[in-house]
């Protein structure tokens, strides 16, 4: 393996991790300073991470290492649901917070 895939070996690795992480912050119910988003947004974007974190592995291992990945041609589609789905997430946190805001 080359210099470059291992780096996106190891990335793909930890950003798995951090999903992990995150995943683990929203199912405790963590409250972190400054948090700015709740339980749903944090599980959707560890699981967002948990997916991209095995794409970029799969990516940076030789064809036909790992079952399953995105052919090169539709990754934008990956990426794009990716981005709609934590951005979709953040947005209905904010709807929300002003929700709560009105009512009090």
């Amino acid at each position: 393996m080359s210099f470059g895939q291992w780096i996106m070996v190891l990335s793909g690795g930890a950003v798995g991790a951090a999903s992990l992480w995150v995943l683990a912050w929203a199912r405790r119910g963590l409250e972190g300073a400054g948090s700015a988003s709740n339980t749903a947004t944090r599980t959707a974007t560890g699981l967002v991470g948990l997916l991209v974190g095995y794409h970029l592995a799969a990516y940076g291992l030789p064809p036909g290492a790992m079952p399953l990945r995105l052919p090169p041609g539709r990754l934008w589609i990956g990426v794009v649901g990716a981005v709609i789905a934590v951005g979709a997430s953040l947005v209905m946190d904010r709807v929300d917070r002003r929700a709560g805001a009105d009512a009090a």
